[in-house]
């Protein structure tokens, strides 16, 4: 019965994924990135891709990404990239459920909260680093209620989440947020 639910919450959510086009503002940009890292075998700490800022210092925070975005691409190209972006939503929204769920949130109203966040959030689905960190970002949270709760048995699992969290996206500083204030 709850996996009805949950089903009803993520059908419509994937299928504006997958229907999603690949915006080209960074994802072209992102894919040479992962390609340089993974060619080199480092990141690189000096701007080659810019006009304007060629040769001048810079920090690629997001490089572990640009690697996976590279690897999806290199592996089969823009469907695989599109099923890494349904698997990631996919992942993300049925957590949220969960969360909701485990929080005593009856299975139609934590089917209805999934859809009209999923919905108000699908503007920011685009292939770009931040879609890695979506998911991380519930399993952080879903620790950290543990812990709140004083089951501390995966409280061991931040620092690999905040290690790749920390390569992923800039937005890991959410972790010491929610770390401070619980």
């Amino acid at each position: 019965y709850d996996f009805l639910w949950l089903g009803i919450a993520l059908f419509p959510l994937l299928i504006i994924a997958i229907l999603l086009p690949i915006q080209p503002h960074d994802y072209w940009w992102y894919l040479r990135l992962g390609k340089d890292v993974l060619e080199s075998g480092a990141v690189p700490v000096v701007d080659t891709y810019s006009s304007l800022q060629a040769g001048q210092p810079i920090v690629y925070q997001s490089w572990l990404s640009a690697v996976l975005l590279w690897l999806a691409f290199k592996t089969n190209g823009i469907p695989l990239t599109i099923f890494l972006v349904a698997l990631l939503i996919g992942l993300t929204y049925a957590m949220l459920w969960m969360l909701m769920r485990q929080g005593g949130i009856g299975p139609r109203l934590a089917t209805l909260l999934t859809l009209l966040a999923g919905l108000s959030g699908s503007n920011n689905w685009g292939v770009r680093p931040q879609l890695f960190i979506y998911p991380l970002f519930l399993a952080v949270l879903w620790i950290l209620l543990k812990w709140q709760n004083r089951e501390q048995k995966f409280l061991w699992a931040l620092i690999p989440l905040s290690l790749a969290w920390t390569n992923l996206h800039g937005s890991f500083i959410l972790l010491f947020i929610f770390a401070l204030s619980g």
